[in-house]
Parts: structure tokens; C-alpha cells; sequence
């Protein structure tokens, strides 16, 4: 049996509350919502909203796509600090610009 996106992104979260020695009941406290609820999310009992997520991401201290970073996607956070810089590099720029930027990257990595 596959399991859901819940039961996915559940276990993530315990892994890396565990990971940084935090309990149930500190998560829940520091994303301010209640312990039964952190149970039910890392079961994958819990239809969860974006922005009980980003909570819950911001008291781990993780970027909020690491919560979906089951091991078979690249780690995100050791590239965030890169993709930021290349963003405030075309951030300014004209479309046509971005378009250009774009298409000598993809080049790049064909």
C-alpha cells in the first residue's frame, strides 16, 4: 500500500523534530497549536492547511519545502542560500532578461 502525502510529510515532520530533540508538546508549543494535533500530523492522520505547514516548519527552524523532502529530492537547504543569490541577481531585470538568464542555464544543464 502507497502511502498518502500525508503519511509522507507526517513522518518528515517527526524525523526532524526528533532530530532536533524536540518532543510533541514542544513542537506544538512553539508552532502554537496543541500536541494532539502534532501527533495526528506525523501519523498522517490529519488534513493539514499551507499554513498550519509553514507554522510547523518555522518551529522546527527548516525551510517549509524541507517538510516534503522525503530523501529522494535533492536537499533543498544546502542549495537555498545559491538559488537566493541567483534570484537577487535577476530580481531587477527586464523579462527579456530573465528569458535570456533562463535559456543559458537550461543550456547549461542539458
Amino acid at each position: 500500500m502507497q502511502e498518502s502525502i500525508y503519511q509522507l510529510i507526517g513522518v518528515r515532520v517527526g524525523s526532524i523534530r526528533k532530530a532536533k530533540g524536540l518532543t510533541q508538546e514542544q513542537l506544538a508549543e512553539l508552532a502554537s497549536t496543541s500536541h494532539s494535533y502534532i501527533g495526528d500530523l506525523e501519523r498522517g492522520e490529519r488534513n493539514v492547511t499551507l499554513q498550519s505547514l509553514e507554522k510547523v516548519s518555522e518551529a522546527l527552524g527548516v525551510n517549509f519545502f524541507e517538510l516534503f523532502n522525503n530523501g529522494k529530492l535533492p536537499d533543498i537547504e544546502k542549495k537555498n542560500s545559491t538559488i537566493r543569490k541567483i534570484v537577487e541577481l535577476l530580481v531587477d531585470k527586464e523579462d527579456a532578461e530573465i528569458e535570456k538568464a533562463f535559456n543559458v542555464l537550461n543550456a547549461l544543464f542539458k
